[in-house]
């Protein structure tokens, strides 16, 4: 390099009127120099632990108040309210805490409804049709509304780091 110059020398006079970018990736590590992030095992999930445990803490706060407010009125109320309100519940957890939180809401609720609200009570037999099939249907959305946010932090995640790369090229 002393006698001939460098190859980047040599790109930079042959280029003349470009605008040329040489990006290094040195062996020695420079001091200051930010260290290289190594590609570490997937996270389950892009969300952060706080709100992980914020959803949790909905599941494990909300599910018992909901049914123990509702099950008073379980005569005069039917098990489409009770869905309805449960799946708002699920809803909620599915949105803050992602996928995981989400599934057990939707599992859990679909359960204490069986049990709580769907004749005969305290048994996890189901007599209509319709009541198993709005079961599985509650279960359905828990999880599909769990899925969607779990994919919309990931594609976020991407996304800040693209933004990121193409801000250290720019």
């Amino acid at each position: 390099e002393l006698t001939r110059g460098s190859v980047v020398n040599d790109l930079l006079r042959g280029a003349r009127d470009l605008d040329v970018h040489v990006i290094s990736a040195p062996s020695v590590p420079i001091v200051g120099a930010p260290k290289a992030r190594r590609p570490g095992p997937r996270r389950r999930t892009p969300l952060p632990r706080r709100r992980r445990t914020l959803g949790w803490s909905i599941l494990a706060v909300g599910a018992p108040l909901l049914f123990l407010t509702l099950l008073p009125l379980r005569d005069d109320l039917g098990v489409p309210t009770a869905v309805l309100l449960a799946r708002t519940l699920v809803v909620a957890v599915g949105t803050v805490g992602g996928l995981l939180p989400g599934i057990v809401a939707a599992v859990v609720c679909s359960l204490a409804i069986n049990l709580l609200f769907v004749p005969p009570y305290g048994t996890l037999t189901v007599t209509h049709a319709e009541n198993v099939l709005a079961l599985l249907v509650f279960v359905v959305v828990g999880a599909t509304v769990a899925t969607l946010v779990d994919r919309i932090a990931r594609r976020s995640a991407e996304s800040a780091v693209a933004r990121a790369d193409a801000d250290a090229l720019a």
